[in-house]
């Protein structure tokens, strides 16, 4: 049902609370409800308009921006795609798309640097604490970092290097990983939880990283203390 011009549904069940979040993030995305109206529409045109010019507009080829083949994945929880795929259509809920919304925020900076405004390319590549995070793997793998302007177009410069084997298997989860757990300690601060120190958010991702690998052997003959205490050797071996 609509209730104020927002979607509203009485589940069956308690949600948890990544439930709930990707269900925020559903209603954030289809935006406000206005309902209809019981009176006839009006047509009216914005500056000169034509026939020739609307054919024109309409025969032109798009652009095709394909960050599909990003997303989806099976080796990728359906959570973390769908994050990103609302990533990459503008439309997660950070501070500065909520007030973008007209919905009112006690300050727009981020909360895991507070210094500068929380948008979603700051909170994932340009914020200092992500910087730190993504410093780390790119370190561990002798690559250094160059800053991308959004997120499509770091996930497109992700591809540009010579790994192989194992070490290209665990390159491609580090960038699934990473902002799925960025994303979740942004909100564990935004909701009153307890800050992580960036150590302390490695070992998380770390743990996932070695999760998302369970049904392989990715890590056969290495330890788990190995992964989380001695992970240059790991890639580099």
């Amino acid at each position: 049902m609509v209730e104020e011009g927002r979607l509203k549904c009485a589940f069956g069940i308690r949600l948890s609370d990544q439930e709930q979040m990707e269900w925020d993030l559903l209603c954030n995305e289809l935006g406000p409800y206005h309902g209809f109206e019981d009176r006839e529409d009006n047509v009216s045109f914005d500056g000169d308009f034509s026939v020739h010019k609307c054919y024109n507009l309409q025969s032109t080829e798009a652009v095709e921006v394909n960050f599909n083949k990003f997303l989806w994945k099976n080796s990728v929880p359906f959570k973390v795609s769908f994050m990103l795929w609302v990533i990459f259509h503008d439309s997660l809920p950070t501070k500065d798309m909520l007030q973008h919304r007209g919905i009112e925020v006690q300050d727009g900076l981020c909360v895991l640097c507070k210094q500068y405004e929380e948008t979603a390319d700051h909170i994932f590549l340009h914020c200092a604490y992500s910087h730190h995070i993504w410093s780390y793997f790119l370190k561990a793998f002798n690559i250094s970092w160059v800053g991308a302007r959004d997120m499509l177009s770091f996930f497109e410069s992700w591809k540009f290097n010579a790994l192989s084997g194992r070490n290209k298997k665990i390159w491609w989860k580090i960038i699934y990983v990473v902002p799925w757990h960025i994303w979740l300690e942004r909100n564990s601060r935004t909701f009153a939880g307890r800050p992580k120190e960036e150590e302390e958010l490695l070992m998380l991702i770390k743990q996932s990283i070695v999760l998302w690998f369970c049904d392989t052997n990715v890590f056969h003959g290495i330890s788990i203390s190995q992964i989380l205490f001695q992970w240059d050797s790991i890639v580099h071996t």
